[in-house]
């Protein structure tokens, strides 16, 4: 493991400790995810149309 890889988990679990930001960040997470997996599924819905 890299001393960067280091630094950032302990920059982003001390993040987490944080009450706004943990709602915030798990907020964006899943909103990240949702936006992600239409994307995802409608380039699906395309792919299997073209078939």
């Amino acid at each position: 493991m890299h001393v960067t890889e280091m630094s950032s988990l302990a920059y982003i679990s001390r993040m987490m400790h944080v009450p706004d930001m943990s709602y915030t960040s798990s907020h964006f997470n899943v909103d990240a995810m949702s936006q992600t997996w239409s994307y995802t599924g409608s380039r699906l819905n395309f792919a299997i149309l073209d078939l």
